[in-house]
């Protein structure tokens, strides 16, 4: 039986993501790590590049919640999240790595965040933290 970790993983928060409708191909535009947001910003809005590589034969079913936190005193806070299932795809080397894409869109009301406030972005495989990535909200003078 394989192991479950994943070989690779990778959390991108980007301003969106474009696919392409032949290949499959997907681009991450304009990455980041810190998003400023405006005084009167109805909403804050941005996309979660989740990629995720298995040991090959890896093909059971698994779940992947995408979610952003934040320290609130001495607790951790899920401030928005999303959970998908899936199976690793094969489709470069069937007897090579598995590989699996997800796309989250993250569009969150601004007033109850802490702005300024450090997050973090995380990739929960399985029920178990695979990756993260922060994510700085600051104010637009």
């Amino acid at each position: 039986m394989p192991n479950n970790k994943p070989i690779s993983a990778a959390v991108l928060v980007c301003e969106t993501v474009l696919a392409e409708k032949t290949g499959g191909a997907n681009s991450a535009i304009r990455i980041m790590d810190a998003l400023w947001i405006g005084q009167s910003l109805p909403v804050i809005r941005f996309f979660v590049l989740t990629y995720l590589h298995c040991a090959p034969g890896d093909f059971n079913s698994h779940t992947l919640r995408v979610q952003m936190i934040v320290r609130l005193s001495e607790r951790w806070a899920v401030v928005s999240e999303a959970t998908e299932s899936f199976v690793y795809g094969y489709a470069v080397d069937p007897s090579g790595p598995g590989g699996y894409m997800l796309t989250t869109e993250f569009t969150l009301d601004p007033k109850p965040l802490q702005i300024p406030g450090l997050y973090f972005i995380q990739a929960i495989l399985d029920g178990e933290l695979a990756t993260q990535t922060p994510l700085t909200l600051l104010r637009k003078p």
